[in-house]
């Protein structure tokens, strides 16, 4: 039986665009096939095949690149009214994780009170306002055996495993990247960095309703932050290593539509490979909290991203995609 590459013919390059050309019927193919993510930064709908046969020729995993992702599902939960029960609620719906805004007078004893933190991930975004209950949290957590703790826009303290810097989200992916890695990199000791020092360090963005552009976003991240601690000589630490929580954004004014988009952005994230997921209710009440986790624990237990390696593996599309939007994030970085 012969292969398919002797059965099919590979049509150049050129070949190919006179045959797009030609069935476009006079549109530019710069306008239908280009992607302009951004200023001087456009992604074609298919690069050239034979950089397609390059590159899955060349495929040669390196060491921990097989090893499946799974993410952690983390609702939101935050306001003065905020109490115990609907905490255990969660953990007890499918919960793995808690991500909390705590207010300035929280009484942690009293908010995590029969929660088991050894089973449980635990995220708590900091303020100025909420200061205090954040050194609070330090003295709560002394004598206990979190099993993983990370703050989001406070400096990393005791008992804390993680300090996750916030990835903006503006029309300009490669400068949001650049600035994330560029403000990463001051939180390393201005001495020789560990990988410790490294994997104490994470990120935390806002999805959107741009599919492609997230997980690119995400995988660009992972790359540029596994290239700074290549570049000053770390070793045990690999892409697989940087921690990525993402949450997502109600961008609809309808709630049906708010549900849909939660679904598509939830899927890019755990496709790209986050350790943590924030669904946000796209209702404000017991159904919407209900729905919100559902969509992360339906996508692990029907889908089993969370046991593959790479699920986007091989779409040269996507591939193009990250390394052209963190060739554009390196240049920015070199720049400053």
């Amino acid at each position: 039986m012969k292969s398919l590459l002797q059965e099919f013919v590979l049509p150049s390059y050129q070949d190919w665009l006179k045959l797009v050309q030609k069935d476009l019927k006079g549109e530019r193919f710069k306008d239908k096939l280009l992607w302009h993510l951004e200023p001087n930064l456009a992604i074609e709908a298919m690069p050239p095949v034979q950089e397609i046969m390059s590159a899955a020729l060349s495929f040669e995993p390196e060491p921990g690149q097989l090893t499946a992702f799974d993410w952690c599902a983390m609702p939101f939960f935050r306001g003065a009214g905020l109490q115990n029960k609907e905490l255990l609620n969660a953990l007890n719906a499918g919960a793995s994780g808690l991500l909390i805004e705590p207010e300035p007078d929280t009484n942690w004893e009293v908010l995590l009170k029969d929660v088991e933190l050894s089973y449980c991930k635990l995220g708590v975004v900091a303020n100025a306002q909420n200061a205090a209950s954040v050194s609070r949290l330090e003295i709560f957590l002394k004598p206990l055996n979190p099993l993983c703790v990370f703050l989001i826009g406070a400096k990393k303290i005791n008992n804390a495993d993680l300090q996750l810097v916030k990835v903006a989200a503006s029309k300009e992916p490669s400068q949001d990247i650049a600035d994330a890695i560029r403000q990463a990199a001051t939180l390393l000791p201005q001495a020789q960095a560990s990988a410790q020092d490294f994997k104490s360090i994470g990120f935390s963005l806002t999805l959107s309703n741009y599919f492609f552009a997230d997980i690119a976003k995400i995988k660009a991240i992972r790359l540029l932050f596994a290239m700074l601690a290549e570049s000053q000589g770390v070793e045990q630490f690999s892409e697989k290593d940087v921690f990525l929580h993402a949450q997502t954004t109600l961008l609809q004014a309808d709630a049906n539509s708010n549900l849909i988009s939660n679904t598509v952005q939830a899927l890019a994230a755990t496709l790209a490979g986050v350790q943590a997921l924030t669904v946000f209710p796209h209702e404000d009440n017991a159904f919407g909290q209900r729905i919100a986790l559902n969509v992360s624990n339906l996508l692990r237990e029907e889908t089993h991203i969370g046991k593959v390696a790479d699920p986007l593996a091989g779409a040269y599309y996507l591939e193009s995609f990250v390394e052209k939007l963190t060739q554009k994030a390196f240049e920015l970085l070199q720049k400053s």
